[in-house]
């Protein structure tokens, strides 16, 4: 978005096809996703995880982001939590302001009622002087940071609808979110699947109704997870919005060709 000198370029040839692809959670599920509508408004294809609205848009299966093929798989929960700058800095579906000091409380409940379980907390890598770490301690919160691949834990958590729990979808692993529907506003499209989710206690409205659910799979989240009513209706999703494959590469290479050829 930011390079000028690609943007001057493709100015300059408007013969020159334009191509963007989805890169992250919010496109196709979100009311408004900002980087959505403006690579939509560029483009000549964006292609997608999965999804489809109009003739520019084209389903593309993108890399796995979390390897879940591997063998050994810990007795440990994954905690993966997101934050945003202090001052408002884009038009989407984020907290700012008051909201996010709501954001954080909540996150901190959540961590107050799980520490006990075995989990681990995967930090983000950008703190923007919220000093996450301190609040955590102030409230007495003692969680061990991550020291393992996403695959290798037995339950994610995320308290965001971002590309972290997409990424989980992708690769089957059980997953519990919870955020603010005050914040989060959905497609007429994808409300059925929303809805869906949270009879099946995947998404929660608040950390508490996510971390009773989180204790009470904790023993055994496959069983839960890989009952035929959550496979169903995972299954349904991932295929329209969470298409992260093996393979992909191929697809990629015919896909290109095509469009070469053409």
């Amino acid at each position: 978005h930011n390079n000028l000198g690609f943007k001057f370029l493709i100015a300059r040839n408007p013969e020159v096809k334009v191509l963007c692809n989805q890169h992250g959670g919010g496109y196709g599920i979100d009311s408004y996703c900002n980087s959505e509508t403006y690579e939509r408004k560029i483009s000549d294809i964006l292609f997608t995880w999965g999804w489809t609205e109009d003739q520019k848009t084209k389903p593309l299966p993108n890399a796995p982001a979390i390897d879940a093929s591997t063998n050994y798989r810990s007795n440990c929960i994954l905690f993966k939590y997101v934050l945003y700058p202090k001052y408002f800095y884009k038009l989407d579906n984020y907290p700012f302001g008051n909201r996010m000091n709501n954001y954080l409380h909540q996150l901190i409940q959540f961590a107050q009622k799980v520490q006990n379980l075995k989990i681990e907390i995967s930090h983000y890598p950008h703190d923007y002087g919220w000093n996450i770490r301190k609040r955590l301690s102030d409230a007495d919160v003692e969680i061990d940071e991550k020291s393992m691949d996403d695959g290798k834990y037995q339950l994610h958590v995320c308290n965001y609808l971002g590309t972290s729990w997409l990424e989980s979808i992708a690769a089957n692993l059980p997953v519990i979110c919870f955020y603010d529907p005050e914040i989060n506003k959905f497609r007429d499209s994808v409300s059925p699947y929303i809805k869906s989710f949270e009879r099946l206690g995947i998404l929660h409205h608040c950390p508490h109704s996510a971390a009773d659910k989180v204790i009470e799979v904790s023993e055994n989240p496959e069983k839960w997870w890989q009952s035929d009513d959550v496979q169903s209706n995972v299954s349904n999703f991932r295929e329209k919005y969470a298409r992260l494959e093996d393979g992909w590469e191929q697809i990629w290479r015919e896909e290109f060709s095509s469009l070469s050829k053409n």
